[in-house]
């Protein structure tokens, strides 16, 4: 392969993956190439990804590689990601490290540790995020401190709705919004989003509309939008 380490004119040009795996037919290693499969880097000069399973080929660390193949952190110190899972191998706790281990954020301005609870069909019902302490945290990029979701009988998000450190129903100022529903067409795709504000009521997103529709085919493809 030809790496062009120093080349800012390719960095960012992601064509394509050079892809490792390990003795069970795993991924190991996910590098980022363009023309030639000349090594490059994304926006966060980030020019790879290492990852780390446990027996049951599940992810429980997740490390970004710099040009030389070395950790390497993203612009705001993202190092390394650390999973947790439950019994049903649903993953509920992410971890955010910086590379030598000290807590770190996912995004700028967002959260050190995110964390899910699920129903007994495996639907994510709740969703919280959390400073390294352990603590409910409303991180700057979010600006709430997580989301409770509803499903359908067959499994579809139907609702999902915005919490602040108390539980309680929360307005994102970010997202213009504290809840939005959705509906489905015949093949399980999302077809209508409509969102709402605390007192229930049909307001626009910070995009400025209130309701959003999708047309897709039985594959999903986006037809119109």
């Amino acid at each position: 392969h030809v790496d062009a380490l120093n080349s800012n004119e390719n960095r960012g040009r992601i064509s394509r993956y050079l892809i490792e795996y390990d003795a069970n037919g795993y991924v190991s290693t996910l590098r980022y190439a363009a023309f030639q499969n000349i090594r490059v880097g994304d926006a966060q000069g980030i020019y790879g990804r290492h990852f780390v399973r446990d027996k049951k080929g599940r992810v429980i660390e997740e490390n970004y590689l710099g040009p030389d193949g070395q950790p390497k952190a993203t612009k705001w110190g993202l190092g390394r990601k650390l999973f947790t899972y439950d019994a049903d191998d649903n993953w509920t706790c992410a971890t955010y490290q910086t590379v030598d281990g000290q807590p770190s954020l996912d995004a700028e301005n967002g959260t050190a540790i995110c964390e899910n609870h699920y129903d007994k069909y495996g639907n994510c019902i709740h969703q919280y995020f959390k400073s390294a302490d352990g603590q409910r945290m409303i991180p700057g990029i979010y600006g709430v401190a997580g989301q409770s979701n509803e499903y359908d009988e067959n499994g579809y998000i139907r609702r999902c709705s915005y919490i602040g450190i108390d539980g309680k129903p929360a307005f994102s100022a970010d997202q213009g919004f504290a809840s939005y529903t959705t509906t489905c067409n015949e093949y399980g795709f999302f077809n209508e989003m409509r969102y709402f504000d605390l007192e229930g009521r049909p307001c626009t997103n910070r995009s400025g509309y209130a309701i959003r529709r999708i047309v897709t085919d039985a594959q999903g493809n986006l037809l119109e939008d």
